[in-house]
Parts: C-alpha cells; sequence; structure tokens
C-alpha cells in the first residue's frame, strides 16, 4: 500500500476529476439530515481504512460534528491479510491524530481463511465495529460505501437471484441493536470524494486488494459494472419504512426468540410487503445476517395463502401453526462455544448476547434452541453472572431512542445519547 497524494489543482487531479465537483460541507449536511434523527451532541465513529472514500468521509463528517457540537472516533481496523498492515494502521491512527480525531485500531487476531476471505473479513470487521461501538458509547457507525459500491451489490445481486430488497441494493441505514450504521455518501460518486480530498490538499492509501481479481467485486470491476439501479436505494428506503409500518400489527416476538404471525393480518398487507415479513421473521428467529432464498420465501408465502395448516421450515426455523403461526429456531445445528474469560458479550447463534465473567466457561443449548451458559472451573459463577438476553444480529423491528430529558422511549426521534432495543 503506498500514499496518493496530489497538488490541487494540478493537470493530473483535473484529468481525474472531471466533471466532478467536490462534495461540500452543505451537501453533505443535507445527506446527514435524512438520516435523522440525532441525539443532542451526537457521538459518531467513522470505518477508516485510509483510503480515499473513508478519508474523504473522516474529514466531512469532522466539520459536521463540529457544527452540532457532538463527538468523532475513528475505527482502523487491521484484518491481518497482507504483511505490513499494522504499519499501516499506525500510519491513519498518527494521521487521525494530527488532525485531532481519537482513533482506535481495532485487530483481526487468529488464523485467517483460505476461502470465503471476502466474507469473511466482511463478517469480522463488523463484528470488531459493533464492539468498538458499545465499548465508546457510539451510536452512529458511518461507512464510506458511494453509488459504484451500491451498483456493484444491485450488479451481484441480480447474478445471484436476490428478491425485491436484495435488488434494491445497500439501505442508507441500517439498525443494529445498539447503534446503527449509516451511509451517507451512498448517492455520490467516487470521484467527487477524491475530488474533495485534493480540494483540500489532503493524501490518501492505495490498497492493493482492491485490485485482487480473487474478490468477486473486483472481477466486477475490471468487468465494468452495469447501471443496473442508482436508483434503487430509495426504494429500498421505500420498503423498510412500508415493513416498519406494517410489521408490528402482524407479527410480535418474545425475550426467548420465538416469534408470533398474525396469519389473516399478514394476507391482508400490500403485496410488496409480505415477503419482507416473512424474510424478516426468518432472519431474527433464525440469526442470520442474510435473507433465506427467494424462492424458498414465495414457496412460503404460497402455504399461507392457502387454507392448509403451516408445518414447513424457513431460514433455520420452524413455522407451525393455523391462524397464527408460531417461529422457532429448528434446533440443529446449534453451536457450543468456548472461553477462557474476558471476552465480556458475547453474541451466540446470532440472537442472544451472553455476558460472561472472567474464568472459562461453555455455551451451549438447552433442550430447546435457547442458550445456556456453565463454568468449566468447577466453581459456581459470581453474583449477577451471566445474563443472557434476546438481542438478535437483525433486529425485528428498529431500535427506540431514549430520549435522555424525560425518559420516554420514542421510536425513531430521540435527544439522549442511548438506544434501547425494541422488541
Amino acid at each position: 500500500m503506498h500514499l496518493i497524494s496530489v497538488v490541487p489543482g494540478s493537470s493530473f487531479a483535473m484529468s481525474l476529476e472531471a466533471g466532478h465537483e467536490p462534495l461540500g460541507r452543505a451537501e453533505f449536511s443535507e445527506a446527514m439530515a435524512a438520516l435523522a434523527p440525532f441525539e443532542t451532541s451526537p457521538r459518531l465513529a467513522v470505518a477508516l481504512s485510509g483510503g480515499p472514500d473513508s478519508t474523504a468521509l473522516l474529514l466531512l463528517a469532522e466539520e459536521w460534528v463540529r457544527v452540532h457540537d457532538g463527538t468523532l472516533v475513528a475505527f482502523i481496523v487491521d484484518h491481518g491479510l497482507r504483511d505490513g498492515s499494522a504499519a499501516e494502521t499506525q500510519v491513519v491512527a498518527r494521521r487521525c491524530s494530527k488532525r485531532g480525531i481519537a482513533s482506535r485500531i481495532l485487530t483481526w487476531s487468529g488464523p485467517k481463511p483460505a476461502t470465503a476471505i471476502e466474507e469473511t473479513a466482511r463478517h469480522t470487521r463488523y463484528r470488531l465495529l459493533e464492539t468498538a461501538c458499545r465499548r465508546h458509547g457510539v451510536l452512529h457507525l458511518l461507512t464510506a460505501h458511494h453509488r459504484q459500491d451500491h451498483l456493484e451489490t444491485v450488479a451481484l445481486r441480480i447474478e445471484a437471484g436476490s428478491g425485491p430488497m436484495g435488488l434494491a441494493g445497500m439501505s442508507r441505514c441500517v439498525e443494529r441493536p445498539a447503534f446503527r450504521i449509516l451511509r451517507p455518501l451512498l448517492g455520490i460518486h467516487p470521484a467527487r470524494l477524491k475530488a474533495t480530498l485534493r480540494e483540500k490538499g489532503e493524501h490518501w492509501l492505495d490498497d492493493p486488494m482492491n485490485r485482487d481479481p480473487r474478490f468477486a467485486r473486483v472481477r466486477l470491476r475490471q468487468q465494468g459494472v452495469p447501471d443496473c439501479g442508482a436508483g434503487h436505494s430509495a426504494r429500498r428506503t421505500e420498503l423498510e419504512c412500508e415493513l416498519a409500518r406494517h410489521l408490528p400489527g402482524v407479527a410480535h416476538i418474545d425475550g426467548r426468540g420465538v416469534a408470533a404471525l398474525d396469519r389473516p393480518g399478514w394476507q391482508r398487507l400490500p403485496a410488496d410487503v409480505r415477503d419482507l415479513v416473512l424474510v424478516r421473521l426468518a432472519m431474527t428467529v433464525g440469526g442470520r445476517s442474510y435473507p433465506p432464498a427467494t424462492h424458498k420465501t414465495s414457496r412460503l408465502a404460497r402455504l399461507l395463502h392457502s387454507n392448509e395448516r403451516v408445518a414447513t421450515t424457513l431460514g433455520r426455523c420452524r413455522w407451525q401453526g393455523g391462524g397464527e403461526v408460531t417461529i422457532r429456531r429448528e434446533r440443529r445445528n446449534l453451536p457450543v462455544i468456548e472461553g477462557q474469560g474476558g471476552e465480556g458479550e458475547i453474541l451466540w447463534d446470532g440472537r442472544f448476547r451472553v455476558s460472561v465473567p472472567d474464568g472459562p466457561w461453555r455455551i451451549h443449548p438447552a433442550g430447546s434452541s435457547f442458550p445456556v451458559v456453565e463454568p468449566l472451573s468447577g466453581g459456581p459463577w459470581s453474583p449477577g453472572a451471566p445474563s443472557i438476553r434476546f438481542a438478535p444480529r437483525q433486529p425485528l423491528t428498529a431500535p427506540l431512542f431514549l430520549n435522555g430529558a424525560s425518559g420516554e422511549r420514542q421510536r425513531r426521534a430521540g435527544t439522549g445519547n442511548s438506544l434501547i432495543q425494541s422488541p
């Protein structure tokens, strides 16, 4: 990896960014306003790689938090997939320090995969970022995904045969149990981000892995990305709003991760929303990161529209019932996890957050799909430990902001600095 820096106004810079204006403070503020609400004195984090996109985002976010009396921290992930990556993250951290921006380096330790590198790295990166957000009280994690990233995502999902939500591409806002992932640059061409840095006289790191043909996105980029849906992000937002409006009226879930679907109510939903409800239920109850296959979801939808009693599976879940359909995680393929202590909170099976104390432990399923934690040292747990709560990777409904002034719970409208999970 090497630094790229071009003097503002040079012929080289102008030829690269011809026709692409820098992204200014006002336009970025409009993009952030569309992602509201934010608490008073918002605390933001930027996922910073040191490349041009995330570096531009960091500088724009720094200006935004200053205006809004907020704070900013940069999370720099060291994947350890290349020689010298640790030194490079130190370079990025020092550049943050020179600007007076706090930063934290998050390291992926342990063995690295020989296959599915891209997917495994992405899962690990978000796990590290989520842990960091929790530790530092960050409610809003900004990532630098831009217009070309969105187009690549749509193209890859067309190739994979995704459903309507998948074909709508990337979402500007992803709700997690304790924080939100925000993508304010999703409609911006990456050349504008480089133009922004050149205007400010800033430099960035060039990552050779962005040209590595082992990765599907790189191969697609080299072939040429078709313009197959830059405007789809707005459609995805519309679908997510529709889902958020209708889902609470037809489905609920308890603290043990068992959901119930009002079948007649589901049948009356708009056509675009019905399959999305099934996908969301499957992901929440099943603890999955990705939706089930479209043809499997459609098959369940046809069954729910019939008069037949439901007894089937979808997304690692068992669906059973008549007028009310109960959805439970299947008992097969439940994980057994062991640790030595000091891990803090563990996400078990993508569904339950388990806080474990120091000392060796094991998490395994009970008679149902609920986890049990046992000490391996032979001694009892300390008082109050461990704690287990249902807080899935994909919440059924969006988190709620806790109003710091009144203590009242309000959906998507808060002035405090904490989040509480819904349901």
